[in-house]
């Protein structure tokens, strides 16, 4: 198993975005992380890999890499349901997918990371702990990506920055088809709000109605939003 020292110096060769100092003080989550993950943190505050397709998130960065920035109500969260609610997202991908800690009842966090698909966050165990998130995913992906849209993506795209995502229109949650002609890009938080919208949208559908599209509007803090029509 390699020390957080040696992962960092893995890491730092292949990430961007660097040169955030950590200040463990602008984020009271800091101190409810790992030991491991604390020392990434403190070696590398937040960076991207495979020119912005991966994100981790620091803590005090005050940008698009910040933990508490992204983990926020009121960046995105408010358009989900409960499904998120246990979860505190450490890291995520250009397509919306998330790494998350699970959060205890007593306020705490569980050791399992998990992963959550963006079309709907469903969430499955992807590590026992950070330690072997860190050596199994993190340094797998700073050799090279091994998911194949997304190799394809920024063959066609090139470089995205850890502002925004891709994201599919039509949503694959209403029957989009996977396609890079499809793939649009959009902010962050934007992108995963209107992904909530239509997740919680189908959630709560009538048995037996099928969506027919979507209408997008803005709420009252001028968010981009969508609303979902069925056929009833």
């Amino acid at each position: 198993m390699l020390s957080a020292h040696e992962l960092a110096g893995h890491l730092s060769r292949a990430a961007q975005n660097l040169g955030q100092r950590l200040d463990d003080s602008a984020d009271e989550t800091f101190a409810l992380l790992p030991e491991f993950h604390q020392q990434l943190l403190t070696a590398l505050n937040g960076f991207t890999l495979q020119q912005g397709a991966y994100r981790v998130f620091g803590v005090g960065r005050d940008d698009p890499l910040d933990l508490g920035r992204w983990n926020a109500r009121a960046t995105w969260r408010f358009a989900w349901d409960e499904r998120v609610d246990a979860y505190l997202f450490i890291g995520a991908t250009a397509w919306g997918d998330q790494y998350a800690f699970r959060r205890k009842p007593d306020g705490g966090l569980e050791p399992t990371v998990y992963f959550l698909e963006a079309t709907l966050l469903r969430a499955e165990p992807m590590a026992e702990s950070f330690d072997e998130f860190a050596e199994t995913e993190l340094l797998r992906l700073a050799s090279r990506p091994y998911d194949p849209v997304t190799v394809a993506a920024l063959d066609r795209f090139g470089p995205i920055d850890p502002a925004d995502q891709w994201a599919f229109a039509p949503s694959i949650a209403l029957g989009g088809e996977e396609s890079l002609d499809n793939v649009v890009r959009l902010r962050a938080e934007t992108a995963m709000t209107m992904a909530g919208d239509i997740a919680s949208a189908l959630h709560s559908s009538i048995p037996g109605s099928w969506p027919i599209g979507v209408q997008p509007w803005l709420d009252d803090h001028d968010r981009q939003r969508l609303r979902v029509e069925f056929d009833r």
